[in-house]
């Protein structure tokens, strides 16, 4: 049994470092032909959703670490095979910047780290979310009410708020709202549990809004 489970295991390693790598290689590839909101809905969104589905029901916390950190070296590989395959592209940092890629080409190095911390953070969730105590409670609540603060603030933007309601808002806006309800109900095992994420959720949220609404919006 224990052999069957770690063979599952590394079978989730191997298709989390594919599928991360396949995603980011073809979203890196198509990026230049994507309007932006639609590259912002895949990266960070899909590729944290893909590490939720590769750890959850991970007993171990160091294992779901790892699924995280090479799913989120796939991603990484991904995006240096699609610069290496583009020839007008730099890929070392603070070459010229250009239209493609996901966030700039200066700045790869930095948003490479930043993704992999993301993707990590994801797979802990993923680990935690199936424990029917407080803590799980606690991280899915807190990370849904962080990406319904997230939401809250793209929503301070009076551009945004002109298009929603039209088939125009962005797919980014969306993601963030979808799963911020949607986490609560669909990683806590129990309806009690999802009651009490639900409340952390909503209290988490509240928090994040009200911080952000004392500082300037980004330009």
């Amino acid at each position: 049994m224990l052999d069957r489970r770690e063979r599952a295991v590394i079978g989730r390693m191997l298709v989390g470092l594919t599928l991360g790598m396949a995603l980011s290689l073809a979203g890196q590839t198509a990026a230049d032909a994507l309007p932006a909101h639609v590259v912002a809905f895949y990266d960070p969104y899909l590729y944290g959703v893909l590490v939720l589905a590769m750890t959850r029901g991970i007993s171990r916390p160091g294992w779901a670490l790892l699924i995280g950190g090479l799913t989120g070296a796939g991603t990484a590989a991904g995006h240096m095979t699609a610069h290496a395959l583009d020839h007008q592209t730099p890929l070392v940092p603070g070459g010229t910047e250009g239209t493609g890629g996901i966030g700039g080409i200066g700045g790869i190095g930095w948003e490479m780290a930043v993704l992999a911390a993301v993707l990590i953070a994801f797979g802990l969730t993923g680990h935690l979310c199936r424990r029917p105590g407080r803590c799980g409670d606690l991280v899915v609540g807190v990370l849904s009410g962080l990406l319904l603060a997230r939401f809250a603030q793209e929503l301070r933007s009076a551009e945004l708020l002109d298009r929603v309601g039209s088939l125009a808002v962005p797919w980014s806006l969306a993601a963030l709202a979808v799963m911020g309800l949607a986490l609560p109900v669909i990683l806590r095992p129990t309806a009690a549990a999802r009651v009490r994420t639900a409340a952390v959720t909503l209290v988490c949220a509240v928090l994040c809004v009200v911080v952000l609404s004392a500082l300037p919006l980004s330009g």
